[in-house]
């Protein structure tokens, strides 16, 4: 059996503290991340927001020793998705740049846990390159 091994980059200690959870957590050859919530701050636009947290998940995969090219899959979860597709992807295409691309799949929700966040995602990654 594998031990699973969890990787908590700065600023990620309020994930185990409040709600025992890690940022990302390896087991076998995958590392799970959790779901990085999308919250612009007062006049920012939903793709600078976008872009915050895709560059979380990038901090998550470096404290991991991984990369996107690590990424196998790509979950986002958009409170309106039309209005936001754009803005997805772009953001997407700049940090997703390399073959083979993860699967990807974008899906509008009610609501996500705090609301005012705009998106959510989440990301499941190979310890190997792929």
């Amino acid at each position: 059996m594998n031990k699973a091994v969890t990787y908590n980059p700065p600023g990620t200690e309020w994930m185990e503290r409040d709600f025992q959870m890690s940022p990302a957590i390896h087991i076998g050859g995958l590392v799970w991340l959790s779901g990085v919530g999308v919250l612009p701050q007062p006049g920012e636009s939903v793709e600078s927001a976008f872009n915050r947290g895709f560059e979380t998940i990038q901090e998550i995969l470096n404290a991991a020793g991984l990369d996107w090219n690590n990424v196998i899959d790509l979950t986002t979860l958009h409170v309106d998705l039309p209005s936001q597709r754009e803005a997805i992807l772009k953001t997407k295409n700049q940090f997703i740049t390399k073959k083979p691309y993860p699967s990807w799949t974008a899906i509008e929700v009610k609501g996500l846990w705090l609301p005012e966040l705009i998106a959510e995602f989440k990301v499941v990654a190979s310890a190997d390159k792929v």
